[in-house]
Formats: structure tokens, sequence, C-alpha cells
């Protein structure tokens, strides 16, 4: 019976064979961070230092999103134990509001090819200058023609003003008023009919001096 277990021991050793243990010490891997709207780049290192009692060589970095890409520095990839260490990620964040969340993913030599030992996560909260309070209004087809209506916000200091608000599809009416000039407005949107299904896209128009706000979206439909 023991020999039995040995046996068995062996061969699940050479079939499944022990993931290296990495031993990088992070000082975080996770980074978190609120930048202000416009902001084009953002610049995210993240520290190591090899705490093993071996030789750690880095064989890969891997950041799957087109908007981020990493690099060590001085593109050492070898680090001896007590060796201190940086991977460097640049995150383009122009195209996005909201929190968005990204990877990095650290292969250590003797990793799996799917199956990186280590990822670091970089967090970004960008507040949006311009928010709807719903993007998406609808009725129901014969349910009553009745308005309904959401809010444009403008969250930060400097005004911006509506330059006009036009819809895909005739068969609904937009209109919008000044709430507060420059910080908030109501769009109201009433189908003429419902008695066939539709769908419209609301095309709002600001004065926003970031691209990004200058035109948003919102959604109108008549579903069975």
């Amino acid at each position: 019976m023991h020999l039995l277990f040995l046996l068995l021991l062996y061969s699940a050793v050479l079939l499944f064979p022990a993931r290296v243990n990495a031993n990088l010490t992070f000082d975080s891997k996770l980074k978190e961070f609120t930048v202000k709207p416009g902001l084009k780049s953002l610049k995210v290192t993240f520290n190591f230092k090899n705490t093993s009692g071996k030789e750690i060589k880095i064989s890969k970095l891997e950041a799957p999103c087109t908007c981020l890409s990493a690099h060590l520095k001085d593109n050492k990839k070898s680090y001896s134990p007590g060796d201190t260490g940086e991977i460097v990620a640049n995150f383009s964040v122009d195209s996005f509001y909201g929190t968005i969340s990204k990877n990095i993913m650290v292969w250590i030599e003797g990793d799996p090819k799917l199956q990186p030992s280590i990822k670091l996560t970089t967090q970004v909260t960008i507040p949006s200058v311009v928010e709807l309070s719903s993007t998406n209004l609808s009725w129901k087809t014969d349910e009553e023609s009745n308005t309904k209506t959401f809010k444009v916000t403008i969250n930060q200091t400097d005004p911006v003003l509506l330059k006009n608000i036009t819809c895909s599809n005739e068969q609904f009416k937009v209109s919008y008023k000044v709430l507060t000039e420059g910080k908030l407005y109501e769009v109201a949107v009433t189908p003429l009919n419902t008695s066939t299904p539709g769908f419209g896209i609301l095309r709002i128009k600001t004065d926003s001096k970031l691209s990004r706000f200058k035109s948003l979206r919102a959604y109108v439909s008549i579903r069975k």
C-alpha cells in the first residue's frame, strides 16, 4: 500500500508540476485613482521586491486592453534576492468616464502559458462632466402617449450650455427647458403615437470644452 501511494504521488508530480512561487512582494496589486475629466493619460507604477531566496525572472507582461501599456523599468527582467523593481503602466483614459478597471498580467519564468502568477489592477474613476439621469426612455405599444423626462446635470464649476437636441425618429417629439442656466436641464420626450413599435436616438449637443462631452446620446423606443 505504501509503495502504491508513492507511485501515485510521483505520477502526480510528473503530470501536474507545481507552479513557481513568485515571491515578488508588491507595495500594492491594486492602484486606485480619481482624476479630473479631460486627462489624456495616467502613469501608474507598481513597486515590488524579490522577497524569495532565489533569483526571479519576469518573462512576460501583458495588458489585454489597447488603452493600457506596461513595461519593466530599465527593461530589467531578472531580480536577485532583495532586489527591487518597477512595473510602469500608461493608461489612456481620455475616452472613458465613470469607474474603469484594467489589468496587467505578469508571467514569472516557469509559469504555464495561460496561467500568469500575478495580476495587477488599475482602477480609475473619472467624473462625468455632463451626466444624464437616464439614457433610455421606453413605452409599450398602445400605451398612453405620456411625456417622459430626464435631467441633464453639469458636474463642474464652469457652466456648460445645451446647444440643441434632435431625435432620429419623427415619431417622437423632443424638447428641453433650462432649470439652471449652464447647470441643469430637463429633456422631455413625447411619442406622437404608440400604435406601432419604434426606436430613436437622441443626440444632445453641448458647448463643453471636452470633446467627450460635446455630444451625448440617449435612446427612446416603443416596444410590444
